[in-house]
């Protein structure tokens, strides 16, 4: 009995795997047929010459039938040469320029194409001539006379990042859209939670990080824009406040840095007070207060452009850049504009300096200042460059910051002249700044 299950299991075993047999055997025999053909050679039909070719010569010594046309060209996988009046052709084609005729050779095609261009083909010296003309109109274009164009930006004539040709239009675009979205002086009048002296602790907080952080210097002063913009547009909680602050230099980073900090460096830096989640949730916050409205013109990048055109050395653009982020910690600052207080921050620079002209006819024409107006806002910007100098709290770490050897030690400049007009009586000026505020508040 055992015997005969098991030749009964054997038997279904090899009815099993007889299909399986036969179905490698017929690959095996197709596969030897083929390659018989081939060796033998034994094409049939009316394409044996181009299947022939095909497999025995390169690809660019390939033949094709005289059966073929042109619009065949791409099956027989032509050389470089045979592709290029092929493609020019399928592009005139869908131009409707060729459409009705039948091109069937290609010695045809290009007698029609000769007589369409008129016999005029691109040559290797074209692109040369190309250059030629550009740098002609490129002469032209800087010798002629341009208003708007400054003699400080033909230095920065083959620099393209410099956009010398737009500096000007840039700069009266900035000045036009200055007061868009500049912050009130009062944001912090509808905060029952936040007072002046939180902000100075926030923003004092703030220079810090952005110090370590090294980061732009832009950076700094859009943090310190959406902070008070968000906070004239909706109440904060003191628990809070910070976390605005984190949130952002973090909005602010994404938009200035190429490399921005990662949100957990901003949870460290905050001694991991906030978590990432209550990060992310303030920025979809903050974005939706602002509408997405971040760009802003700041104070830093008018002194950049009139700098450029005072021609100022790097310790006056040191300096002012010190007392314009003075400015940063005092909410009053707002009524002036940006552009006001980077002029005025060169004139105060110049003068401190005890440079020769400290409003030149040209930073007058680029800034539509005269210097009277200047005098007016050098009042509050020479009492916090005081403050400042006698090291007030809120002031000492730009004062800090501003004496590392990077910065030329610029915050260590002290006026030695008493009877200057920097050193006034600031009892005065307080008066004078009292009445300015009630005059803008009323208009």
């Amino acid at each position: 009995m055992r015997e005969q299950s098991h030749s009964v299991r054997n038997a279904n075993n090899e009815n099993h795997y007889q299909p399986l047999k036969k179905n490698t055997s017929l690959i095996r025999n197709f596969g030897r047929d083929i390659s018989n053909q081939v060796n033998n050679q034994s094409f049939a039909g009316a394409s044996s010459n181009l299947q022939q070719d095909k497999l025995l010569k390169p690809i660019s010594q390939r033949t094709l039938p005289a059966s073929k046309s042109i619009r065949d060209i791409h099956t027989a996988q032509p050389s470089l040469n045979q592709r290029k009046p092929y493609d020019l052709l399928t592009r005139q084609q869908s131009q409707k320029k060729y459409m009705g005729q039948n091109l069937r050779s290609l010695n045809e095609f290009i007698q029609n194409d000769q007589k369409a261009q008129g016999g005029n083909y691109p040559q290797k010296m074209d692109k040369q001539t190309r250059l030629a003309e550009f740098k002609r109109y490129y002469e032209t274009y800087y010798s002629s006379a341009n208003l708007d164009f400054l003699d400080v930006d033909l230095f920065d004539m083959s620099n393209p990042q410099a956009v010398s040709e737009y500096a000007a239009d840039c700069l009266k675009h900035m000045q036009k859209n200055e007061l868009t979205y500049h912050p009130n002086p009062n944001c912090l009048k509808n905060q029952p939670d936040i007072n002046a002296k939180m902000r100075l602790i926030l923003v004092e907080w703030l220079i810090e990080v952005h110090l370590k952080f090294k980061l732009l210097p832009e950076t700094l002063f859009l943090t310190i824009n959406l902070i008070d913009r968000y906070c004239t547009k909706k109440p904060v909680l003191r628990t809070e406040y910070q976390l605005l602050g984190v949130t952002a230099m973090l909005i602010a980073s994404k938009y200035e840095e190429i490399y921005p900090p990662e949100i957990r460096d901003f949870v460290h830096i905050t001694d991991k007070q906030y978590t990432k989640e209550q990060v992310l949730a303030k920025e979809f916050d903050m974005l939706q207060i602002l509408d997405f409205n971040i760009t802003t013109p700041s104070s830093y990048r008018f002194l950049e452009r009139f700098s450029k055109i005072c021609q100022a050395d790097n310790v006056i653009f040191n300096l002012s850049r010190y007392i314009i982020e003075i400015t940063l910690i005092e909410l009053k600052h707002y009524k002036w504009c940006p552009s006001l207080i980077a002029a005025t921050a060169l004139y105060i620079s110049h003068k401190i300096l005890r440079r020769q002209n400290p409003w030149s006819p040209e930073l007058q024409q680029a800034t539509e200042y005269s210097e009277t107006q200047i005098r007016a806002c050098a009042k509050d910007l020479c009492i916090y460059y005081n403050l400042a100098c006698e090291k007030k709290r809120g002031y000492e770490v730009l004062y800090k910051k501003f004496s590392l050897p990077k910065f030329l030690e610029v915050s260590k400049i002290t006026v030695t002249n008493k009877s200057s007009s920097l050193n006034t009586n600031q009892s005065n000026y307080q008066n004078d700044i009292s009445a300015n505020d009630q005059e803008n508040l009323r208009h």
